[in-house]
């Protein structure tokens, strides 16, 4: 059974502040195309805050911006034609999942986020949704419920 619903709609159209907004990062801190550019818009504080870090891959964290949480895992040290190759991403995926879960004070939480790293990381989704799922599955005390969306 899988762990991930998958549903259709805008994920920006579903804001809720009980929620955690996540999106695969690169460790440059850049925000500038594909769905990082609508959680740069949607979510300014966290773009500022996320650029005055010092991200490594496998980092895994929540930001506060206005009252939502939006959370950012490091998948890959770079972007475009210098991002990491499929498996390597897949590998920071597990460990920044990992950290950012082992992080929550609420053992019970939703995350919403688009398909992770299938946009411009180039990962096929499928592989992302089973290592999201292995990540879960290792965390039995937490009661995870990940949302996706996409248009």
């Amino acid at each position: 059974m899988s762990s991930i619903i998958e549903l259709k709609g805008n994920l920006f159209d579903y804001l809720n502040k009980d929620d955690i907004f996540l999106h695969s990062c690169n460790g440059q801190g850049t925000w500038g195309a594909g769905i990082a550019k609508g959680f740069a818009k949607n979510f300014p504080k966290s773009y500022i805050s996320h650029k005055e870090r010092h991200n490594k891959v496998g980092d895994g964290y929540v930001l506060k911006d206005d009252g939502y949480n939006v959370g950012c895992i490091i998948t890959s040290e770079f972007y475009g034609t210098r991002k990491a190759p499929p498996k390597e991403i897949l590998v920071f995926t597990f460990i920044s999942l990992i950290k950012l879960f082992s992080s929550f004070e609420s053992d019970s939480f939703t995350i919403q986020s688009p398909k992770i790293n299938s946009g411009l990381f180039k990962v096929p989704w499928d592989l992302s949704a089973k290592i999201i799922e292995r990540a879960i599955s290792k965390c039995p005390e937490k009661d995870i419920t990940w949302v996706t969306r996409e248009l």
